[in-house]
């Protein structure tokens, strides 16, 4: 990776375009997805117990409020662990651990765009 590339990737504010790749390793699991489309619909920050119930909520089929405390820490623990690292690598999602909350990056903006306008996705996310 050359210099420039680095200084794009540590720079989560930095709009850039997306590589296929890139949206296909974001997207191809269903908990990220799930991910996107919270915070899509949310249109702000969330904090990551909330994120994490909402998921284990859509996962099981179930209201909100159903949510065992076992679900939502499995569901917790994979987010904290894999899928949150997984979209702030690709630059699509910030993390602050001291808040534990979870927001779209700045460059996340073209993202977004990739996800409107494929055919490919069973949710209409953008819709939510």
């Amino acid at each position: 990776m050359n210099t420039t590339q680095s200084r794009e990737r540590s720079d989560p504010t930095r709009s850039r375009a997306f590589s296929e790749q890139e949206v296909y390793d974001a997207v191809k699991n269903l908990r990220r997805r799930y991910v996107l489309y919270s915070l899509n619909r949310a249109q702000e920050s969330v904090e990551l117990g909330e994120l994490a119930e909402q998921i284990a909520a859509w996962e099981n089929n179930i209201p909100r409020d159903a949510v065992s405390p076992e679900q939502r820490k499995s569901v917790y623990s994979a987010l904290y662990q894999t899928h949150l690292p997984k979209l702030e690598n690709i630059g699509i999602v910030s993390y602050d651990r001291d808040s534990k909350r979870v927001s779209f990056t700045d460059g996340a903006e073209d993202f977004e765009l990739y996800l409107a306008t494929d055919a490919q996705t069973t949710i209409p996310w953008h819709k939510l």
